[in-house]
C-alpha cells in the first residue's frame, strides 16, 4: 500500500509542475507610489530702485554745503532696506578746517528709518574745494515696513543732544528745508587798523551750524598747531558771528581787545580765543578767525570793536550789516 501512495503523490507533483506552479513564500504587498510634490517657490528677487532727488536743494554743516545727487534704495536679506547716497560736498574755506563729520539720518514723517555709521567724535581735516561723497545708511525700520520715498528727508546734525539740525527734503512731501546756510555780513571797511595791527577783512558771516572751538588739531596723534582752526556744533537757536582776517605770519589775535555789539544792544566778547590757521600755499600770511556766540534776534547791524592793548584809546570799529 505504501508503494501505491508514493506513486500517487509523485503523480500529483508532476501535474503541478506541468501547470507551472511552484512552492514559495507569500508575495509582499506592493510599496505605495510616491505622490509628486510641487517644487518650492523661488525666493523673490531683492529689489533696488533709484529715487528721484532734487540736487538743487543744499544744506550746510561745519562750513560745508551738502547737495544730494543720487539715492538708491535696496532691499537686503530679511526685508530690511539700505540707502546708498551720493552727496556733492563743497568746502569754500580758504584754509584747512578740523570738524566732526555730521551725523546723517534719513527720516520718514519725522521718524528715523536709517542712520549713518560715521564716527562723529573724530576730528577730520578737510581741504578747500569740491567733490562727491558716497555713504551707506542702514535701515532701522521693521522688516517689510513700507517707506514712501517721496516723504523722506536727510537730517545733518551732531551726536550731541540739542545740536542744530540741517534738513534736506528728498521728495515733494518731505518736511520744510532747513539749510543753515551762512548769511553774509558786509563790513564797513576792507581793513582793520588799530595801533600795531593792520589786517585785511576777508569775510564776515552769521552762522547757525558750527562755531569755533579750542580743541587741538592732531595729525597721526601729533599736535600740528594748537591754535589751528577747529569747529564744533551750535545748539538749536544759537547763532555765531564769524569774522575772518588775513594778517602777517606770527600775528597773535589775542593781543587785541575784542567786543561785538549785537543789534539789540547787548555786547559780547569772543566765545573762544581768536584762532589762527596757515594757508596751504602761503607762508608769509595767516588766517585768523573771531567767533561771537549768542542767542536771540539776528536782524539788524552788528558793530565790531578791536583795540591794540598798548593803545586802547584808538580802537578800530567795523559795522557788519546783512543785505
Amino acid at each position: 500500500m505504501g508503494n501505491r501512495l508514493s506513486t500517487a503523490a509523485a503523480a500529483a507533483l508532476a501535474v503541478l509542475l506541468a501547470a507551472g506552479c511552484t512552492w514559495s513564500d507569500p508575495e509582499p504587498e506592493p510599496a505605495p507610489v510616491p505622490t509628486p510634490t510641487a517644487p518650492a517657490p523661488a525666493s523673490a528677487p531683492l529689489r533696488s530702485e533709484h529715487v528721484t532727488v532734487h540736487p538743487e536743494r543744499t544744506v550746510w554743516w561745519g562750513g560745508r554745503s551738502f547737495a544730494l545727487q543720487d539715492l538708491v534704495v535696496s532691499e537686503q536679506t530679511g526685508g530690511r532696506l539700505s540707502y546708498e547716497l551720493v552727496l556733492r560736498v563743497d568746502t569754500p574755506s580758504p584754509v584747512k578746517v578740523a570738524v566732526p563729520f555730521p551725523r546723517i539720518t534719513l527720516e520718514s514723517e519725522g521718524r528715523a528709518v536709517a542712520d549713518s555709521s560715521v564716527d562723529t567724535t573724530t576730528l577730520q581735516r578737510y581741504e578747500p574745494g569740491s567733490g562727491t561723497m558716497h555713504t551707506m545708511l542702514r535701515g532701522s525700520a521693521p522688516a517689510g515696513e513700507p517707506v514712501d520715498p517721496d516723504g523722506l528727508a536727510l537730517v545733518f546734525t551732531d551726536s550731541v543732544p540739542g545740536s542744530a539740525r540741517a534738513v534736506l527734503p528728498v521728495g515733494g512731501r518731505g518736511p520744510e528745508q532747513v539749510a543753515l546756510a551762512p548769511v553774509p555780513l558786509h563790513a564797513s571797511a576792507a581793513t582793520l587798523d588799530t595801533g600795531r595791527f593792520h589786517w585785511d577783512v576777508v569775510s564776515a558771516q552769521l552762522r547757525e551750524d558750527t562755531t569755533g572751538s579750542t580743541a587741538m588739531l592732531l595729525d597721526n596723534g601729533i599736535t600740528v598747531n594748537h591754535d589751528s582752526r577747529v569747529l564744533h556744533s551750535l545748539k538749536q537757536g544759537q547763532h555765531t558771528v564769524q569774522v575772518l582776517f588775513d594778517a602777517p605770519a606770527g600775528t597773535i589775535g589775542d593781543l587785541l581787545g575784542w567786543q561785538l555789539t549785537l543789534p539789540d544792544g547787548r555786547q559780547v566778547t569772543p566765545s573762544v580765543p581768536v584762532t589762527l590757521a596757515t594757508y596751504p600755499d602761503r607762508t608769509d600770511r595767516v588766517s585768523l578767525a573771531a567767533w561771537f556766540d549768542f542767542y536771540g534776534d539776528t536782524a539788524g547791524t552788528y558793530t565790531l570793536r578791536a583795540a591794540d592793548g598798548q593803545r586802547p584809546d584808538d580802537p578800530a570799529v567795523l559795522t557788519l550789516a546783512t543785505g
